[in-house]
């Protein structure tokens, strides 16, 4: 992992931030006249993780020249994150989404109100990558902001080609969507398009199979996908393999597996016996991994603060949650409670 090696100046996020709108409790939607309101994004819920363990980061996105914008904006300041690269666009809405927390038998569910919204608006001169990307950079995005325009697609394109040109890293989880794609072949082109750009990659089995090694055989076990990932994608430097299982909504078992071109970490899993709020826990596994390859950590200790950081993020309500490198530790030392094994 050369290029990890290299003293990162900054970690840039690239996608939406959206308004979410929750019943309180574990309420149907429309079951209360009352909902909890929160911000977040993929790639927004990383900066704002990343920005608290004393990464410096900076958000690129778009957001409505309202209310709404101008709290979003000073929601991400608050936690340190630059926000200087935020188009503010007039004319423009912000994009939403409903959440219902599941419990038990019943699952949780996901309803998105984001068409025509301030960052699907985006135009490519718009954005200006060369003077916002710094050499040695890191940069980030997800499968959710390639899926939202074929601008933006392209925009995330150019943007990890300007980064590799810059000698910086980029990352990318391909946190797959239904509901945004019209197929799955619109995706897998999408994706496909991307890669060469790719160095750390993150994203289930199923996902990492179905969209990038297409030819493949069904039944590979995870050592064997992870070799014909590197085969396949001359720049791709690491691999992080996410697994998420359980009987009910109220509790999961998390885990993760990685690996670069030199070694791999075998599955490590995390059980959450109860689930608070589920939404922006793999963001959180991608941040803690990140967090670790920026402080030139061990691939080990990678998968273990991601699992921790994952553990974590189901605790609280919301998208984000306020953590300190001390959080982190305190799960790795088992002082909080005895999750990895």
């Amino acid at each position: 992992m050369e290029k990890e090696n290299t003293t990162i100046t900054e970690f840039i996020a690239w996608g939406e931030v959206l308004l979410r709108l929750s019943p309180p409790g574990y309420s149907r939607l429309f079951q209360t006249n009352m909902f909890e309101a929160y911000f977040g994004g993929a790639e927004a819920n990383c900066a704002v993780i990343l920005s608290q363990v004393g990464i410096p980061c900076r958000i690129v996105s778009a957001l409505p020249d309202t209310v709404l914008g101008d709290a979003a904006k000073r929601y991400l300041q608050g936690f340190g994150v630059i926000t200087d690269d935020i188009v503010m666009k007039p004319d423009t809405r912000m994009g939403l989404y409903f959440y219902e927390q599941g419990a038990g038998p019943r699952a949780s569910r996901l309803i998105y109100d984001r068409n025509n919204s301030a960052f699907t608006q985006l135009q490519h001169e718009d954005i200006h990558w060369n003077a916002i990307i710094p050499s040695n950079a890191w940069f980030h995005t997800t499968g959710i902001t390639l899926a939202l325009s074929n601008t933006i697609c392209e925009e995330s394109i150019k943007a990890a080609s300007i980064v590799n040109e810059k000698k910086g890293i980029v990352s990318f989880d391909i946190n797959y969507r239904q509901t945004l794609w019209k197929s799955v072949n619109d995706a897998r082109d999408a994706f496909l398009r991307l890669m060469p750009s790719i160095n750390i990659l993150i994203g289930n089995e199923e996902h990492l199979a179905l969209f990038l090694l297409p030819h493949a055989e069904k039944k590979q076990d995870i050592h064997s996908t992870i070799h014909a990932l590197f085969n396949t994608y001359a720049n791709l430097s690491a691999v992080v393999i996410t697994y998420r299982e359980g009987a009910t909504a109220s509790a999961v078992t998390v885990g993760a597996a990685a690996a670069t071109r030199e070694k791999e970490v075998s599955m490590k899993t995390v059980e959450v016996p109860h689930i608070v709020d589920r939404i922006g826990a793999g963001d959180a596994l991608a941040a803690g991994f990140i967090y670790s390859l920026i402080q030139q950590q061990s691939l080990e200790t990678a998968v273990d603060n991601a699992l921790a950081l994952c553990g974590l993020a189901h605790s609280v309500h919301g998208d984000n949650f306020i953590v300190g490198k001390a959080d982190v530790e305190a799960i790795l030392q088992n002082k909080s409670s005895r999750l990895l094994r």
